[in-house]
């Protein structure tokens, strides 16, 4: 859940679609901790909420889920790399926006794979808001960060696409490519290379989503 605190806390407050959560654990879960969640909407057994708050404890050595008020993107993201280094593997929802300050300062070269998600997901608007939109505006990204001591990290971060559910002409399941995004990690204060597509090495990959219902 993205949860949000202050005056825009309703606008924030946005649940992730359960056949969405459903299409992530089914490829990086299950998942066993909710990062910002809570009493009646988490998603996983173990879970933190505004008032016992993730800011406040070491997360551990477990496999977590993140839909944190992507309002507050520039406060999550240090915290999601500081804790993944001490050994959380962590599944983040972010807004696909490239040109917000927090991108290149905290989530550019610290991630160890970005995959789009298509088509837009309609995150659910809180029971309070009388008239909830078709959909949230924007596109959104799921991005890993692995232990430093993972045996399942890249050796250079990846991007790739996922198709989380049906789409018309679209085949399914999706056979997505993944691309290399840079050869060589980035130095302390330094940004990374762009992305070149001429030389990237492209690994062709079934995702392990399963076939969901037509309905």
């Amino acid at each position: 859940m993205r949860r949000g605190t202050g005056p825009d806390q309703g606008r924030q407050n946005w649940r992730t679609p359960p056949e969405l959560f459903a299409a992530l654990s089914r490829r990086w879960g299950p998942f066993g901790l909710d990062l910002a969640a809570d009493h009646d909407n988490h998603l996983c057994p173990d879970y933190f909420t505004a008032e016992d708050s993730a800011f406040d404890y070491i997360w551990g050595e477990c496999n977590a889920f993140l839909n944190n008020p992507f309002e507050q993107m520039a406060l999550w993201l240090p915290e999601v790399r500081r804790q993944a280094d001490m050994g959380t593997t962590i599944t983040m929802l972010c807004p696909l926006d490239s040109g917000v300050a927090w991108f290149p300062q905290h989530a550019w070269g610290k991630f160890d794979s970005m995959t789009l998600l298509a088509p837009r997901v309609s995150y659910i608007p809180p029971p309070e808001r009388v008239k909830p939109p078709s959909s949230a505006s924007g596109s959104s990204v799921v991005l890993r960060f692995l232990p430093l001591n993972s045996l399942t990290a890249p050796e250079d971060p990846t991007l790739d696409l996922m198709i989380w559910r049906k789409m018309k002409g679209v085949p399914w399941p999706w056979p997505a490519a993944k691309y290399t995004l840079w050869t060589q990690p980035p130095g302390v204060g330094q940004a990374p290379p762009p992305l070149d597509l001429s030389k990237v090495d492209v690994e062709a990959v079934l995702t392990d989503l399963k076939e969901p219902d037509d309905g």
